[in-house]
């Protein structure tokens, strides 16, 4: 919206079941030498990451969403996200449950960011100044 680029972050979980062992005998386990839920989880990191930055980034776009009104959009990501999961889960024979975005943020420190704030906040003095009135 206001043609800044800044890096985000997102925090969430999910669920994962078993639907079919011995595809993830094949395709996961027999390929590692060590299995339990923290390889689980790094193995399937990337294909998490880059689905959820893809997605995030298109609802920030589209619908013109600034990072502020992000989090009324987190149930439809987490949706989208999960709808796209499906299959690449089900290809190592796990059924993806669930899968919730429950926070979408800015490093605070971030240069851009900072930058940011500060022309919005100037911005709404302006505003303010100008008008007489505060804008909410």
């Amino acid at each position: 919206k206001y043609n800044v680029i800044l890096p985000i972050g997102a925090n969430g979980q999910f669920t994962v079941r078993v639907e079919d062992s011995r595809k993830l005998l094949v395709k996961l386990v027999g390929t590692i030498n060590y299995f339990d839920h923290k390889t689980l989880l790094e193995y399937f990191r990337g294909i998490l990451l880059k689905n959820i930055k893809e997605l995030i980034s298109k609802q920030l776009v589209e619908k013109k969403v600034t990072l502020l009104e992000i989090n009324n959009y987190l149930t439809e990501m987490s949706d989208a996200v999960k709808e796209r999961l499906i299959e690449e889960f089900r290809n190592y024979g796990l059924l993806l449950q669930s899968f919730s975005i429950i926070a979408v943020h800015i490093p605070p420190n971030d240069p851009s960011y900072v930058r940011l704030k500060d022309a919005l906040a100037k911005k709404a003095e302006m505003d303010i100044v100008v008008t007489g009135n505060a804008v909410i």
